[in-house]
């Protein structure tokens, strides 16, 4: 998932659930990811609070996937 020039990570428990599903649907991230006013370019997921995305070059020691499987 990128935001304009931005690479960003799927942050969360990983574990056993590989690869990452998150079900919404991918055309339209609009609709279904929300910005945290107080932490620039992070986002929650409408629904699902197991999982949200920040740039990948901040991830320090979160557990993280850049390739998630978003599907509705």
């Amino acid at each position: 998932m990128q935001y304009g020039p931005i690479l960003l990570a799927a942050v969360g428990p990983l574990g056993r659930e590989i690869p990452v599903r998150i079900a919404h649907h991918p055309a339209r991230p609009q609709d279904w990811l929300r910005p945290r006013p107080d932490q620039p370019l992070h986002f929650a997921i409408d629904g699902d609070t197991r999982y949200s995305f920040m740039p990948y070059w901040q991830v320090t020691d979160q557990t993280y996937t850049c390739f998630p499987v978003i599907e509705p």
